[in-house]
């Protein structure tokens, strides 16, 4: 049953979700990180839902148990598109010909819609602890993706402080829920790790809005901009 600390992550959560989109609206910032954008307005859309149905069926009905783990999962699918934007965003700023851009925008994409089909294949099974199984297995593989990427953006001076920030707050956010995920499997009776999940969903939430919080400095833009702009010349 729910208790008065999961109604205030819940509420908080929307919250967030909610002012972290806006800033990135008010900042100009939508676009450029539409995947960012669409993961948080999918975060607030899917927390208003699971409240309906658990008003509308109760906690402990198959509906509720339904939504939440595909809900859960499909969001996690959502988190690999972020990373193709995150990865074609950073090859921009790097001047990449448009070839090297296209290729691996391709592969990641490929990943990600590999990993729905997985989700829409055992949809019949998300009660169970194939979604324990698939929640680790997601959140690691998009956990290497991420630091693979942070790796790539220590060499490039060029990327923008709010990028890195994006990246970093992601990171974080796959590398506990890996772990957590791991733990529920071997203790699944441990309330903790029921409830690491939620307040990894504020974490990323809270350091997304902290990103945005700040309009782009002019230095900032000229970083991003000036080095996609070469890439292109290049090529003609």
């Amino acid at each position: 049953m729910l208790t008065p600390v999961d109604y205030a992550i819940w509420i908080a959560g929307a919250l967030l979700y909610l002012c972290a989109a806006l800033l990135a609206i008010r900042n100009g910032e939508f676009k450029r990180h539409l995947g960012v954008n669409v993961y948080l307005v999918s975060c607030l859309a899917g927390t208003i839902g699971e409240w309906v149905i658990l008003h509308r069926y109760g906690f402990y009905s198959v509906q509720y148990l339904y939504f939440f783990y595909y809900l859960d999962s499909l969001l996690s699918v959502l988190l690999y598109f972020v990373v193709v934007g995150f990865y074609q965003e950073l090859l921009e700023e790097m001047g990449a010909s448009q070839t090297i851009r296209i290729v691996t925008v391709l592969i990641l994409s490929a990943t990600a819609v590999t990993t729905f089909a997985i989700v829409e294949t055992h949809r019949d099974h998300m009660v169970s602890r194939f979604v324990v199984e698939l929640g680790r297995n997601l959140n690691f593989i998009g956990g290497a993706l991420t630091y693979i990427l942070l790796l790539a953006m220590a060499k490039v001076p060029s990327s923008s402080r709010r990028l890195l920030q994006l990246v970093s707050a992601l990171g974080v956010y796959f590398c506990v829920l890996s772990l957590t995920y791991g733990v529920r499997m071997f203790h699944p009776e441990w309330r903790i790790v029921r409830i690491v999940p939620q307040l990894t969903g504020l974490w990323i939430a809270a350091a997304w809005a902290y990103a945005f919080a700040k309009p782009a400095t002019v230095e900032q833009i000229v970083r991003q901009e000036v080095p996609a702009l070469n890439g292109r010349l290049s090529e003609g």
